[in-house]
C-alpha cells in the first residue's frame, strides 16, 4: 500500500510538472522556500528568510510569497503581516505555478519542484562552504532512479550567488556545476543580520540562546565561545562530542571565566544533552535562527564548517578542532587551497584546543587580508544586491 501511494505521488508530481510549463508566469511574483525543520514544523531561517524579508519589507513592485511546508509556519508569518501559503494548499499551488522566480537555499524538494516548470530557480544555498559538494544536475553516475524519485535535485538553476569571485570559482561553480556567468557576486542575505536591524528577523529567532547570552554577558565573562562542529555522515550525535571531554572542558572554562555554547549540526538533535548540568557549558537546540546573535560571541571552535567564514566576516577568530583531519579529508574531502587560506590554528588534541583558547589573537591582520579575498561586500546589503540582480533582469538591463 505504501509503495502504491509513493508511486502515485511520483506519477502525479511528474504530470503536474509537465503541465506547469504551460502556466503563464509573472516575473513580479517571487516565491520563497526554506529547508530548516524541527520535529514540529518548518523553521523560518537562513538565506531565503532574509531575502524574503527584504523584498517583502522594501518592494511594492514585487509580490513576495513564502511557500511553507506546513500550516504552522504559514500562520506565524501571516500573523506577522507577511504573505504565506502552504505548498499543499490551493493558493500555495497557484502562486508556485504563477511565480516567475522560485527562490531556494537548499536542494529543491519534490513538493516545490512539481510546480516550477518555466519558473527561474534561484539557488541561494545556505553556506559559502569549505567543501566541494557536487550538487549539480550532472551527477556521476547519474541514476535513473534518482531522477525519477528526486527530480528536484536535477532542476536546472537560473543562477546562484556567492560572496566573492574566489568562492564562485572554488565552491559554488564546482558544487552546482554552473558556469561563472550564472553566479552573482552578492554575499549571502543572512549576513545582513550582522550589520543591520531587519524587520521580521525576530521571527523564529533562537530566543533560548538569546536569554542565555543575556545572562552570561551580565556576569562580565572574559570570553564567550561558540562550538559548531560540521555534519559527519554515519555518526551518532554523541560521537560529535567524544573529543570535547565535557567535564574537563567545564573546569577549564570556570578557571578562565569563559563560557561555551555548543550547537550540533541541525541534522542531529541536541535534546539528550540539554539537561546536562554544567555551569559554564551550554547545549543549544540547533533548530532556530541564531544568525542575528553570532556577533555576540568572541570566538568560534569549528572543524570543517563554513561557520568560520561567518566569524571571518565579523573579524572574530576561529579555532579549527580537526581531530579526524586525515580521515575527513578523504571523504567528503576538503579543497586544499581553500583550507589553507582560511586563518586560524588547526588543533588535533584536546590539550591543543585548550591552549589555543587562552593564546593571544595574533591573526587580525591575516583575517583582514583573507576577508578581502572571500568577501567582496563586507558590510551587509547582500539581500538588496540579489534583489537588484533580479530586477535588472526584469527591466532588461
Amino acid at each position: 500500500m505504501r509503495r502504491m501511494r509513493t508511486g502515485g505521488a511520483i506519477v502525479t508530481g511528474w504530470i503536474i510538472y509537465f503541465l506547469s510549463h504551460f502556466v503563464p508566469r509573472s516575473k513580479r511574483i517571487w516565491v520563497f522556500a526554506g529547508w530548516h525543520k524541527n520535529a514540529e514544523r518548518q523553521i523560518f531561517s537562513d538565506n531565503s528568510k532574509y531575502l524574503f524579508l527584504h523584498v517583502a519589507n522594501t518592494r511594492n513592485d514585487v509580490r513576495a510569497v513564502w511557500i511553507g511546508s506546513d500550516d504552522k509556519i504559514v500562520d506565524i508569518l501571516r500573523t506577522s503581516g507577511y504573505e504565506s501559503y502552504s505548498v499543499h494548499s490551493l493558493w500555495g499551488a497557484f502562486y508556485s505555478l504563477r511565480a516567475g522566480y522560485t527562490i531556494i537555499d537548499a536542494l529543491m524538494q519534490t513538493e516545490h519542484w512539481r510546480y516550477c516548470g518555466r519558473s527561474h530557480v534561484i539557488q541561494l544555498w545556505h553556506a559559502d562552504g569549505l567543501k566541494t559538494l557536487h550538487l549539480g544536475s550532472t551527477w556521476s553516475p547519474k541514476k535513473y532512479k534518482e531522477i525519477i524519485f528526486s527530480p528536484g535535485l536535477f532542476k536546472k538553476l537560473h543562477f546562484c550567488i556567492a560572496s566573492s569571485p574566489y568562492i564562485a570559482e572554488h565552491f559554488i561553480g564546482p558544487s552546482f556545476e554552473v558556469p561563472r556567468q550564472q553566479i552573482r557576486i552578492t554575499g549571502l542575505p543572512r549576513y545582513d543580520a550582522f550589520f543591520e536591524k531587519i524587520r521580521g528577523a525576530d521571527i523564529d529567532l533562537h530566543t533560548e540562546l538569546k536569554t542565555k547570552l543575556d545572562a552570561v554577558q551580565a556576569s562580565h565573562p572574559a570570553k564567550i565561545i561558540f562550538y559548531a562542529p560540521t555534519f559527519r555522515r554515519g555518526r551518532a550525535a554523541s560521537a560529535q562530542l567524544d573529543h570535547l571531554r565535557l567535564d574537563e572542558m567545564n573546569t577549564f572554562l570556570v578557571r578562565n571565566n569563559f563560557f561555551l555554547f555548543v550547537s550540533l549540526h541541525p541534522k542531529f538533535s541536541a535534546s539528550q544533552w540539554l539537561q546536562k548540568n554544567l555551569s559554564n557549558l551550554f547545549f543549544i537546540n540547533p533548530d532556530f535562527d541564531k544568525y542575528p546573535l553570532l556577533p555576540r560571541f568572541d570566538v568560534v571552535i569549528t572543524d570543517y564548517s563554513s561557520m568560520c567564514l561567518e566569524f571571518l566576516l565579523l573579524d572574530k577568530p576561529s579555532i579549527f578542532y580537526v581531530y579526524d583531519f586525515d580521515e575527513y579529508r578523504k571523504a567528503p574531502g576538503i579543497p586544499e587551497e581553500f583550507w589553507n587560506l582560511v586563518p586560524g590554528p588547526r588543533v588535533r588534541t584536546f590539550e591543543e584546543l585548550l591552549h589555543a583558547l587562552v593564546a593571544p589573537d595574533i591573526l587580525a591582520e591575516e583575517r583582514g587580508r583573507v576577508r578581502d579575498i572571500l568577501f567582496t561586500f563586507e558590510k551587509g546589503q547582500s539581500a538588496e544586491l540579489v534583489t537588484q540582480s533580479l530586477l535588472q533582469e526584469i527591466s532588461g538591463r
